[in-house]
């Protein structure tokens, strides 16, 4: 789950340093598996 409370208090500079964080690391080469729901098969 996301923790999207603890992202409330964030201020505009706080946003914009995680921007530029994840605008600067490169890509990685990640094969992402189907998401299926728990209990499900």
């Amino acid at each position: 789950p996301m923790p999207w409370q603890d992202l409330t208090n964030l201020t505009d500079a706080d946003i914009e340093a995680i921007f530029n964080y994840l605008q600067s690391t490169k890509p990685v080469n990640n094969v992402v598996p189907a998401f299926r729901p728990a209990g499900r098969s």
